[in-house]
């Protein structure tokens, strides 16, 4: 029997014969996600089975629900071996229904953290930004921006295991010459994709590139430092976000944080290795080092 466009499956229940659903994760407008043990191959553990079910009946919308779909499905395929993304385990088009499943990560999100009042030392807003700045880095090299950067979308896992970057259903794919996006969907075709509270400006405006992601990034770790969402931000009349750090910070990494959130994309980093590249000068070997620089002597 083909399911319904939005009918929902309960605890138990078994999917195509095969999965059992423990839990449901997620229900957006584009899918329904569910935590499941796989029958089949049960010494694999659990699992995410993500099935594509559009919220609205719109020939627009369904045809951009399964273009975000196969570009999510596209990205895990060409990247899950990495240990920061979710592996692929399977592709699903059965009984009128299209789906996946991919990797359970256990660990804690940056939003449950957040929501704890865990927040950051500068040593551990360090260690992030190189973590996730790494991951950005290997997917704009690999021509995907993500383009839905949220504390929900960054886990920690349990034990000494990498951080893990997740939710690739609103990635792009930008051109590996101009490393820009045409016109993004949600805008040309009149339905939002992503976090509005996270996007860079450009970005409202249907358009983004590897600084989109940046920007996100940066209200993710001021958020990490500060304890205020973006909206809680102050901003200035020409859209620049003034902040303070309630924590001594070095003045190399409040520099790095500020360029990061620039209204502009023009005046934020162009690239996640030129961020990394500056957060080497935040090791205390290299600090002095960056001191001198600032300063305007000729350092070699």
């Amino acid at each position: 029997m083909v399911q319904s466009i939005r009918s929902q499956y309960a605890i138990k229940q078994i999917i195509h014969q095969r999965y059992e659903v423990l839990q449901q994760l997620g229900n957006s407008s584009f899918a329904q996600t569910y935590l499941v043990n796989d029958l089949v191959q049960p010494d694999q553990g659990r699992a995410v089975l993500k099935l594509l079910k559009p919220k609205h009946r719109d020939q627009s919308f369904v045809n951009l629900a399964h273009s975000l779909f196969q570009q999510e499905v596209e990205i895990l395929k060409a990247l899950g071996h990495h240990p920061s993304i979710p592996a692929l385990l399977a592709e699903l088009n059965q009984d009128g229904e299209i789906g996946l499943v991919q990797t359970f990560i256990e660990g804690t999100s940056l939003h449950t953290a957040f929501r704890q009042h865990q927040f950051w030392s500068e040593a551990e807003l360090v260690k992030f930004l190189t973590s996730a700045l790494t991951i950005l880095d290997m997917l704009h090299g690999a021509g995907f921006v993500h383009c839905d950067l949220t504390p929900a979308h960054w886990i920690q896992p349990f034990g000494a295991k990498p951080l893990v970057l997740i939710d690739f259903n609103s990635a792009q794919r930008v051109s590996t010459t101009s490393k820009r996006l045409a016109t993004t969907p949600d805008l040309a075709s009149g339905f939002t994709i992503g976090t509005r509270s996270y996007m860079a400006p450009e970005q409202l405006q249907g358009h983004a590139d590897c600084r989109t992601d940046l920007y996100a990034l940066g209200l993710i770790s001021l958020q990490g430092i500060t304890g205020r969402s973006p909206m809680q931000l102050s901003r200035n009349i020409q859209g620049e976000i003034s902040w303070q750090s309630p924590i001594p910070l070095k003045t190399a990494l409040i520099d790095i944080l500020t360029h990061l959130v620039r209204y502009r994309p023009q005046d934020r980093y162009q690239s996640a290795a030129a961020v990394l590249d500056d957060l080497t000068y935040i090791q205390p070997k290299r600090w002095q080092w960056w001191r001198l620089k600032r300063s305007g002597y000729s350092v070699v």
